[in-house]
């Protein structure tokens, strides 16, 4: 569509490639097409432009850009460097706002909780935020470890309610356990950049995009399906606010500096008019 659209008008057009996914040898010549056509394909993140140049034999490297997704910052008074100073209610407050479908891995958060409880610290409470088919199961899981207190299963919640939540301060942490071993990789997860603009800390598997937007020490990268180092990383959080402050402010500085919407936008003009 946007082919035959920039054709009639005579205008260049681009497409945006988000992960990697999608590039499977029946989609080669699709892929093929697409790009001797366009004026160029852009990524969001280096590991998906590495992809698709390789997927394309290396052949076409000059019409590939990558140019990071942004966020509208939003200035906040009551983000600064004492947000971390007292836990609401005596508790670290803990969130993981994802679809509850295998690929986020769930399952190694809630194994992670269940280590700390372990190691008796039960001062934690852990929100995961959004609703699908593993529900039951998840539910299951949090009863099997006794985590019904620690683990709070939120529902649903739309983006201006939590970005709200992110505001006022009401979470410690950010954690996004995801797997990519046979499913869809991460891009760059709209959801930590949101929390990094808050100053909100990270913890994040190696996954996709995510190791290229938690770079500079911005946030804590860990392996994929390993709830020891993430109960580790977390424990560690929980006894030094120092640290968190400092993630949170190094997490806003890494967004500001590469995931400004108003500076991305800009870049993507300036590559249309070159074209």
């Amino acid at each position: 569509m946007a082919y035959i659209i920039a054709k009639l008008l005579d205008v260049p057009w681009s497409e945006t490639l988000h992960t990697s996914h999608i590039l499977k040898n029946n989609y080669y010549r699709t892929f093929l097409a697409h790009i001797e056509n366009a004026a160029f394909i852009r990524t969001i993140c280096q590991e998906t432009y590495d992809k698709l140049d390789r997927f394309l034999d290396y052949r076409y490297s000059k019409k590939i850009e990558m140019i990071h997704l942004g966020l509208k910052l939003v200035s906040n008074k009551k983000e600064n460097s004492n947000k971390f100073i007292g836990r609401k209610n005596n508790k670290f407050e803990i969130v993981t706002p994802a679809i509850l479908l295998p690929y986020k891995g769930h399952q190694y958060a809630i194994l992670a909780a269940a280590e700390l409880l372990k190691r008796g610290l039960n001062d934690f409470k852990w929100t995961f935020y959004g609703h699908g088919p593993l529900k039951g199961e998840i539910y299951q899981q949090i009863k099997k470890y006794n985590l019904s207190r620690n683990i709070i299963l939120g529902g649903m919640i739309d983006n201006a309610s939590l970005l709200l939540k992110y505001r006022e301060s009401e979470f410690d942490l950010l954690v996004l356990s995801s797997i990519s071993d046979g499913y869809q990789p991460e891009g760059i997860p709209v959801t930590i950049m949101e929390a990094m603009s808050h100053y909100i800390p990270v913890i994040a598997t190696d996954n996709g995009g995510v190791p290229e937007i938690l770079a500079a020490d911005a946030g804590i990268l860990i392996p994929q399906r390993d709830s020891t180092t993430l109960s580790n990383e977390i424990e560690k959080l929980m006894n030094d606010y120092e640290r968190c402050i400092d993630l949170g402010k190094r997490g806003r500085e890494r967004i500001e500096a590469q995931y400004n919407s108003m500076n991305n936008t800009r870049e993507l003009i300036n590559l249309y008019n070159k074209k």
